[in-house]
């Protein structure tokens, strides 16, 4: 799974929201979530999970479709609500 994790207001998450049906387009089959914390030392933040079925997938999901045009015009849009704080790549290991 990739994550990106965004510091936002509280009052901007409505509308960052708003984008997930966009992402989801973009993203295609892959499943992605929104999570929010209830109670944290940081409720500023929103994390964005992009579900994969390996490495293997996401390696070539992020060579075929992160780079392109429409996934980068989200991105921006999701800057103006929140700023990237970090992105991390998770594997399970058996």
């Amino acid at each position: 799974m990739m994550q990106r994790i965004y510091s936002i207001q509280r009052s901007n998450i409505q509308a960052a929201l708003a984008l997930m049906p966009e992402l989801q387009t973009v993203v295609g089959d892959n499943p992605i979530m929104a999570v929010l914390p209830t109670v944290a030392a940081n409720m500023e933040e929103m994390v964005i999970t992009y579900y994969f079925d390996s490495v293997e997938h996401f390696s070539c999901w992020s060579d075929g479709r992160s780079g392109r045009h429409e996934f980068q015009q989200i991105v921006t849009k999701a800057s103006s609500f929140g700023t990237l704080k970090r992105s991390r790549v998770m594997v399970t290991i058996d």
